[in-house]
């Protein structure tokens, strides 16, 4: 009897920003999916999340054609989320739906999407794990570092300010 991986889902939130209260359920990606995405969109992560008026012609020309399959990539996975039109009735998580989002929570979204498949947000590793070793991580010290040993602050690719955003998995 082999190891069967079960095809989870991901609840992707959205804390302390403009999104706070928004939640986005996705399904798995797969591993030969992503890295696929990866390299056909990597010219594409800078420009995900910046407003409409910060891209510059050459870069929204340059990207179109590649946005397509990223976009198409998350509405494949998109299994449902909470947002509400003006008049409160739920948007439906269907390319419908995504199309009647503006544009800016449209790109929040898909960004944090990215950022779950890409691994710059990773989900939470399930608790029942008795196996393996400690994580080297774990023991490093988590002071500040000295003025002198702090790296220069890396270029946002969103205006909006820093957000507690996470994935859990969802039961």
């Amino acid at each position: 009897m082999g190891f069967r991986e079960k095809d989870p889902t991901y609840v992707l939130t959205f804390e302390g920003d403009a999104y706070e209260g928004l939640i986005v359920k996705v399904s798995e990606t797969p591993f030969g999916e992503q890295q696929k995405l990866e390299s056909q969109n990597a010219d594409l992560v800078p420009l995900i999340g910046k407003k409409p008026e910060e891209i510059k012609a050459e870069e929204f020309a340059a990207a179109l054609e590649h946005s397509k399959g990223l976009v198409d990539a998350f509405l494949d996975h998109l299994v449902e989320w909470n947002i509400e039109d003006a008049t409160g009735d739920p948007i439906p998580a269907t390319r419908e739906g995504m199309a009647r989002v503006s544009t800016t929570l449209g790109r929040h979204v898909i960004k944090t999407w990215w950022e779950f498949v890409s691994g710059e947000i990773s989900a939470p590793l399930g608790s029942g794990s008795s196996s393996g070793a400690p994580s080297l991580e774990a023991s490093l010290p988590m002071e500040p570092l000295s003025p002198s040993h702090t790296s220069s602050p890396a270029l946002s690719s969103s205006s909006a300010p820093a957000s507690d955003s996470g994935v859990s998995r969802a039961s």
